[in-house]
């Protein structure tokens, strides 16, 4: 029973609660471990990623939340909680940095060669090029682990145009490429002269035909290391003017790659001289050579028709052509020698030796033959001019032998 007055103290304390924070190895959770929070109050979580990685998830009372944040805040605290971070490393989307060198990348590289050779730098902020592939129209030819040895790779070539694709790839998949072109020529121009002869007789020397090449082109065209002009076509025509004597002519055709064809020719410039005009009539004892008159021989022989062919003594003719005659009284032989000829013909006899050959005299008339008229040797005129290469012309009405002789 109460018999006397009593104070009665009593004491009141705030509920407390308890958060707790956890992050992983790659990163940090501020403030972390068990937080205590008074009822109602609010608290602020930062959270931090080391360098190189990101916020993965944030997961509040088993619960992940989103959109990931910095930082994030319980509000109005009424019961227990926990926050637990997780943190990923941040991908690599930056692809290589790819740099080539000895190569233009807006125009086309031209070589003579089946091979090809660049300089290759890569890097890339990982760190690490994990391969290199280099295309040429569109077939890979060399998949390299990592980079090139050196960065300097060499490729083989396709005769003609080649697109080259050099690309590079990061640990992450990220590639970088970067493209050129060579053209490789490795075969010289093709040069076709109409034909060139061996000799001629005038110093003009007119030179056609055609130059091509299927690779690059031709650059230039030299005839004895002038350059000539071509056509559009290809096409060449010139005229090239030689000294008397052996020309050598040299054609060089270069394409735009550097290949080069050579050819030589050789012409004879022969600096033509002019005709001995001999000319005699029947039954006249006068021969005239390049106008002059002379008589056939001292006992006034003349040209005569003896089945129907002219004869006459002979000696006055060859002799002026610079030739010479000799009989033989044993044999009745007559040898004729002019300008490296030798005619050999016998009195009664239609063969003659021409040159080491038998030849008939006229094989349509058997009866042709030498024959001695008051001790002199007639000789066929035609048979013996024309076998020392002299073209003869007979005048039936003036019964007139012109005779065109060339040395």
């Amino acid at each position: 029973a109460v018999i006397e007055n009593r104070d009665v103290v009593v004491t009141f304390a705030i509920d407390t609660y308890t958060i707790n924070a956890t992050a992983d190895s790659n990163g940090l959770i501020s403030p972390s471990g068990n937080i205590i929070v008074n009822y109602g109050s609010d608290q602020i979580f930062t959270i931090t990623a080391d360098t190189g990685y990101m916020i993965n998830q944030v997961i509040v009372d088993g619960s992940s939340i989103k959109p990931l944040s910095k930082t994030y805040t319980f509000t109005n605290v009424t019961s227990d909680h926990t926050i637990s971070v997780t943190f990923t490393k941040i991908p690599d989307t930056t692809p290589p940095t790819l740099t080539l060198s000895g190569v233009d990348l807006n125009v086309s590289t031209i070589t003579s060669s089946s091979f090809f050779s660049f300089d290759l730098i890569a890097t890339d902020n990982s760190g690490s090029i994990t391969r290199t592939v280099v295309k040429n129209n569109g077939i890979t030819i060399k998949n390299i682990k990592g980079l090139p040895i050196g960065n300097d790779p060499t490729i083989t070539l396709f005769e003609g145009i080649n697109d080259i694709e050099v690309i590079v790839y990061d640990t992450s998949g990220n590639f970088t490429t970067k493209s050129f072109r060579v053209i490789s020529d490795t075969k010289p121009p093709v040069v076709k002269l109409n034909n060139i002869p061996e000799s001629v007789s005038s110093n003009a020397l007119n030179i056609t035909g055609t130059a091509f090449d299927t690779g690059t082109g031709v650059k230039e065209v030299k005839i004895n290391g002038k350059t000539v002009a071509l056509s559009l076509s290809g096409k060449l025509n010139i005229t090239y003017t030689l000294t008397q004597g052996k020309n050598i002519i040299t054609i060089q055709a270069t394409d735009k790659a550097g290949n080069t064809m050579t050819e030589t020719y050789t012409v004879n410039y022969i600096v033509p001289t002019p005709a001995t005009i001999i000319t005699l009539q029947i039954n006249n004892p006068g021969i005239t050579i390049n106008g002059i008159t002379k008589t056939i021989d001292a006992q006034g022989s003349k040209p005569i028709i003896e089945n129907d062919r002219t004869l006459l003594p002979i000696r006055v003719l060859i002799e002026s052509l610079g030739g010479h005659i000799t009989w033989n009284g044993e044999t009745r032989e007559v040898t004729i020698n002019l300008n490296y000829h030798t005619i050999i013909l016998t009195i009664d006899n239609n063969t003659a030796v021409v040159d080491g050959i038998n030849i008939q005299i006229d094989p349509k008339n058997s009866k042709v033959t030498p024959i001695i008229i008051n001790g002199r040797t007639y000789l066929p005129l035609r048979f013996i001019m024309e076998h020392l290469n002299a073209n003869i012309d007979w005048n039936n009405e003036t019964r007139t032998v012109t005779m065109y002789y060339w040395p």
